[in-house]
């Protein structure tokens, strides 16, 4: 619980030094295709573990039953409000959130690399974005799957838009920031296990097979 809470607020000081770096960090080059080209890379990787998150969580250490089958959450009750239903299948609305998020962001990058296009207020409104994102996945955690879904997609899609904003007035800036959405997927993660992990620990059904 405490390293969640750590992580969170290390995710949200991050994001404050980021800002804090754009209105004053001089200005120098970079190779900008490079950092797009990680950033569209680590989108991927995004969208893969949003496909297969038991091997995202195998990688930190979280294994869950092999048994879960709703969206790789519990087929319980408890979790109703972290899934949904899509054509008789059930998904995880965060991780769905992620993955559409990620495919905006990729074609928000190339469209960026092919054509081109400068707007100072690309980079405040995917702070925006971004900062509303980590408040309501580590803090408020509104429980509705469609909030969950949405702010996934906004932490993603924010994103793009920060990292297109840097690369038109603080390039220079690019390898920090490509540091700092590692640690916000992390922090995603771990945020997200350490909860699923705290409604198990409150369920009162001791015969539960995912305890």
């Amino acid at each position: 619980m405490n390293s969640s809470r750590s992580l969170s607020f290390l995710s949200l000081l991050g994001l404050f030094f980021l800002v804090l770096m754009y209105q004053w960090a001089p200005v120098s080059e970079i190779n900008r295709n490079l950092i797009l080209a990680v950033f569209i890379l680590v989108c991927i990787l995004g969208m893969m573990a949003a496909i297969y998150p038991r091997h995202c969580l195998g990688l930190f250490n979280r294994k869950r039953e092999k048994s879960e089958s709703a969206g790789h959450h519990p087929d319980c009750g408890e979790f109703e409000t972290h899934t949904f239903t899509l054509k008789c299948r059930r998904y995880c609305a965060g991780c769905f959130g992620l993955f559409l998020g990620s495919i905006g962001a990729i074609f928000f990058c190339l469209f960026y690399y092919l054509y081109g296009f400068s707007s100072s207020i690309l980079f405040w409104a995917g702070v925006l974005a971004v900062f509303l994102a980590l408040i309501e996945l580590n803090y408020f955690k509104i429980n509705r799957s469609w909030v969950k879904f949405i702010f996934n997609l906004v932490l993603v899609t924010g994103s793009a838009m920060i990292i297109v904003g840097i690369l038109e007035s603080k390039p220079s800036l690019g390898p920090y920031f490509l540091v700092l959405i590692i640690l916000w997927i992390y922090t995603r993660t771990t945020t997200s296990a350490t909860d699923h992990d705290l409604i198990c620990s409150r369920c009162s059904d001791t015969a539960c097979p995912y305890k």
